[in-house]
């Protein structure tokens, strides 16, 4: 008799505790400065579109310049970069009013853009004009160009600034290169593929 009543009380006890232990619980409601966001550019109706990475739910859709392909973030300034290769500019975003607040021309086709880690320059692979546009991001303008090759697709910078590797659809090459603070090519080297 003790054995059942003991099962009798234990059973609904632990269920009940199962249950506080599993049920669904919501998400705090913490502000904008708090979420993560992902951006996606959406090239056919110009806009970038933003996900709320806590609820997998569109947040917003902020309008950019003209066939929009890569993106990069940096995190130092709160900033997102979009490439607008239809309008040869790149989009600047704040990420925490998820708005974009400037436009940097560059030259022919930009494609993919490139933060260094410092976050204060970015690199744009220029496919039309065979060159990488090197921005000053503190003051939003184009500092040079430095020559890579044709049809530069990938543009990456090392993460202490000094080194510059381009990979070139054009010549199914790679252009590997040093730069000085103005993003001038100082000695690059080009590899065939």
């Amino acid at each position: 008799m003790r054995k059942l009543l003991i099962i009798i009380v234990l059973i609904p006890v632990l269920a009940a505790l199962g249950w506080w232990y599993f049920r669904e619980q919501a998400l705090p409601n913490y502000g904008p400065a708090y979420r993560e966001y992902a951006y996606v550019t959406n090239g056919k109706s110009n806009t970038v579109s933003v996900i709320d990475l806590r609820t997998f739910e569109p947040a917003k859709t902020i309008p950019v310049g003209a066939e929009p392909t890569g993106i990069a973030a940096n995190s130092k300034k709160n900033e997102i970069y979009v490439v607008n290769t239809g309008s040869n500019n790149i989009s600047v975003i704040d990420a925490e009013k998820n708005a974009a607040v400037a436009t940097i021309g560059v030259h022919g086709r930009p494609y993919f853009i490139d933060v260094s880690e410092d976050g204060k320059r970015a690199y744009v692979a220029n496919s039309g004009s065979a060159n990488v546009s090197v921005i000053d991001l503190e003051k939003r303008v184009v500092l040079g160009n430095v020559r890579v090759g044709s049809g530069p697709g990938l543009a990456r910078v090392s993460p202490d600034g000094a080194t510059l590797v381009v990979s070139n659809r054009g010549d199914n090459g790679i252009f590997a290169g040093g730069l000085d603070c103005l993003g001038k090519r100082q000695q690059g080297r080009r590899f065939e593929g």
